[in-house]
C-alpha cells in the first residue's frame, strides 16, 4: 500500500509514496522523450525568409550537381543515378524546411551526407552544413547546440578520415559546422540581449509612470488638505456665525437673510466635499463623496465605546428615521460631536 511498511526477514522495507515514484517516472519519461532537446525559441518564419531559403536551395543544388558532373569525378565514382541523387541533394533540399524543425532537419541532412560520402566520396553537399547548423544554434542554448552540431560535425569528419582525404579537406568539412554554430550562437546572444534590454526599458518606463502617478496623487492630497484647512474652516465659521446671529434676532425679516446665508454656506461645504473627493481620486478608485457616518451610526458608536468599558448611555428621543430627515453634512457633524464628547 502507498506509504506503508512491510516486514521481511526482520527488516523494515519502506515503500515510497506513489507521488515520489510518479515524479521519478515523469523525469525518466521526459528524458526518454528528448524533452531537453526541445527548442526554447524558433528561427524567423516569415514568408520572405522562406523565399530566401528557396533561392539558397537552388544555389546549393546547382553547386552540388556541378561538382559531380566533372570527368574526374565520373571516372572515380561513376555517374550519379537513382537513390544517389536523393543522398546527394538531400542536405541542400532540407535547407528549405530548416526553420520548421531545426534539429530533425540537421540530423536528416547529416545522415544524407554520410550516405552520399560513403558512396560518392567528398562532394559539395557539405556546403549546406553551416545553413543547417545555424538554426540549431539559434533555437537552443549554446552548450546543447554545441553538442548536437559537434556530433554531426564529428560524424562528417570521420567519414572524411575513412575516405582518406587530406588535412585540408578535413579542416574544410569541420569548418562548415563550426561557422554555422558560431553565427547561430552570436545571433541568439544578440537577440537575448535585445529582449533583455527591451524588458528593462519597459520596466523603467513603468516605474517612471508609477512615480509620476504617485506624485500627482500626493499633490492632489496636499491641495485637498490645504483647501480643507483653509476654505472649509472659513466656511464653517461663517455658517456658525450666521446661525448664532439668526437665533439671537427675533425679527423674522432680519433672520431670513441669515438663514439663506446658512443654506448657501452648507451648500458650499457640500460642493467643497465633492471637490475634495475628486482630488482624492487615485488608482484604488474614487474617494466617497458623501460623509462616512451620520446620526444613524451614533447607536453603534455608543455600543463600541460601552464595549471598551466606558459608562455611556444613549438617550434617543427622536423617533422615526431621523437620518433621512436630516441633511448628511448635519448628520455627520452630529456624529463627530458625539464622538469627540
Amino acid at each position: 500500500s502507498t506509504g506503508s511498511s512491510s516486514w521481511s526477514s526482520g527488516r523494515v522495507i519502506e515503500i515510497p509514496p506513489w507521488g515520489d515514484a510518479h515524479d521519478r517516472y515523469g523525469r525518466y519519461r521526459r528524458v526518454l522523450m528528448f524533452e531537453r532537446l526541445r527548442p526554447d525559441r524558433l528561427p524567423n518564419r516569415d514568408a520572405a525568409w522562406f523565399a530566401g531559403d528557396a533561392l539558397l536551395v537552388l544555389v546549393l543544388g546547382f553547386l552540388t550537381v556541378d561538382s559531380v558532373q566533372t570527368v574526374d569525378y565520373t571516372d572515380s565514382y561513376g555517374p550519379v543515378e537513382g537513390i544517389r541523387w536523393a543522398w546527394l541533394l538531400g542536405p541542400s533540399a532540407l535547407v528549405l524546411v530548416r526553420r520548421s524543425a531545426p534539429l530533425t532537419v540537421f540530423a536528416a541532412a547529416t545522415v544524407c551526407y554520410l550516405l552520399a560520402a560513403s558512396d560518392l566520396g567528398t562532394n559539395n553537399a557539405i556546403l549546406a552544413a553551416p545553413f543547417l547548423a545555424y538554426p540549431v544554434a539559434l533555437s537552443r542554448p549554446p552548450r546543447l547546440s554545441g553538442v548536437i552540431v559537434g556530433v554531426g560535425g564529428a560524424a562528417a569528419t570521420l567519414s572524411v578520415l575513412v575516405l582518406g582525404e587530406g588535412v585540408v579537406v578535413l579542416l574544410l568539412v569541420s569548418l562548415h559546422f563550426v561557422v554555422g554554430w558560431i553565427v547561430g550562437t552570436r545571433v541568439r546572444s544578440n537577440r537575448e540581449r535585445s529582449e533583455r534590454l527591451a524588458e528593462e526599458a519597459d520596466a523603467a518606463r513603468e516605474e517612471v509612470a508609477e512615480t509620476a502617478r504617485k506624485a500627482v496623487a500626493d499633490e492632489r492630497v496636499r491641495i485637498a488638505r490645504e483647501l480643507h484647512d483653509a476654505v472649509g474652516h472659513a466656511v464653517n465659521v461663517m455658517v456658525m456665525q450666521a446661525g448664532a446671529a439668526r437665533l439671537s434676532i427675533p425679527d423674522e425679516r432680519t433672520a431670513r437673510p441669515l438663514r439663506e446665508i446658512e443654506r448657501v454656506g452648507r451648500s458650499a461645504l457640500a460642493d467643497l466635499d465633492r471637490m475634495l473627493g475628486l482630488l482624492h481620486d487615485d488608482a484604488d478608485g474614487p474617494a466617497p463623496l458623501e460623509p462616512a457616518y451620520g446620526i444613524a451610526d451614533i447607536p453603534r458608536l455608543v455600543d463600541g465605546v460601552r464595549a471598551a468599558g466606558a459608562d455611556v448611555h444613549l438617550d434617543d428621543r427622536c423617533g422615526g428615521d431621523i437620518d433621512m430627515a436630516v441633511e448628511r453634512p448635519i448628520g455627520a457633524a452630529a456624529y463627530r460631536i458625539v464622538q469627540e464628547a
